[in-house]
């Protein structure tokens, strides 16, 4: 997840909370995060720029939806995500 994330990655939450990156890792190893199966259905790729891509997609489990995006950028031949929310 280390590599995934952007050291500027922050994250909106359908809530509205704001997590930093910092958050999120910590929070990866916690027992409270969601289990179980997760499917995702990628709506639209559009490109930003050369190296910026933005990702609209749907996460499905357990009877909930979440619609999703996530800006992607590449640096130095890495694609990491630096900026996700969800609705």
């Amino acid at each position: 997840l280390e590599t995934l994330l952007d050291p500027s990655w922050s994250h909106v939450c359908a809530r509205g909370r704001v997590w930093s990156r910092g958050d999120r890792l910590a929070a990866a190893g916690s027992t409270d995060q969601a289990s179980g199966d997760h499917t995702m259905e990628v709506i639209e790729a559009r490109e930003l720029a050369s190296d910026t891509i933005l990702v609209i997609w749907r996460e499905r489990s357990r009877g909930d939806s979440i619609l999703r995006s996530s800006v992607w950028v590449r640096s130095r031949g890495s694609w990491r995500q630096t900026f996700h929310q969800g609705t």
